[in-house]
């Protein structure tokens, strides 16, 4: 993982979350099978491109005490090849498949990233990485490459294992700000990836607190 390599100054959050099978539908094969894992990831990584479903995603605000938006806007740029449709995220070939993305942060506004999708077997990969230079302010809060959030995915027969980690290569000077926030908006994030598992069908509602306190 390219998480691997960050410094010692670089703000981190890292969780790991089990997500439980979901319930059989009526329409399942009778013979109680397990679902095969590689169709149910592509819908999966084909669910995780839907950048339209992250608008108006909610975290818990630390300093305002209020949930407040994350992601006022979220769409696929056309300059992302792997993609047909900017409505309709239909990835093409083999992956790794690669998308360039505009999200707009109500803290740090809008910026570019680029999302990579790797799907092998019953795993998948998710990377998102910051192309632009994200500012909070005027005051610039991370270089391009300095942002990355990995998410690994693992299907199981009982369910799906979830590990997330978001990094900031933040200066000093904007650190604890960026870290009071970080970790709920983190948490955001994850409670979006369990839904768009449950739109892909392998996995259940998931039950994930809103703060980073909350956490057992």
């Amino acid at each position: 993982s390219s998480l691997g390599n960050s410094s010692d100054s670089a703000l981190r959050v890292e969780f790991l979350a089990f997500l439980p099978a979901a319930p059989a539908s009526a329409s399942a094969p009778s013979s109680g099978s397990v679902p095969v894992p590689g169709p149910s990831l592509r819908g999966f990584a084909e669910a995780c491109a839907d950048m339209r479903s992250l608008e108006g995603l909610e975290y818990w605000s630390a300093s305002r005490k209020r949930m407040r938006v994350l992601y006022s806007e979220a769409a696929i740029l056309p300059d992302s090849s792997a993609a047909r449709g900017s409505d309709t995220p239909l990835l093409r070939g083999v992956p790794p498949w690669e998308l360039v993305i505009r999200l707009k942060d109500l803290t740090f506004g809008s910026n570019r990233y680029s999302l990579r999708i790797w799907e092998s077997g019953g795993s998948m990969e998710v990377l998102l990485t910051n192309l632009d230079t994200v500012r909070y302010g005027f005051l610039p809060m991370a270089q391009p490459g300095g942002m990355t959030t990995r998410v690994f995915a693992a299907v199981c027969e009982e369910g799906l294992l979830i590990h997330y980690a978001a990094l900031a290569e933040a200066p000093a000077l904007l650190a604890r700000r960026v870290f009071e926030s970080m970790g709920n908006k983190s948490l955001a994030v994850m409670k979006w990836f369990a839904s768009r598992a449950a739109a892909a069908g392998i996995a259940g509602a998931g039950r994930l607190p809103l703060r980073m306190e909350d956490m057992d």
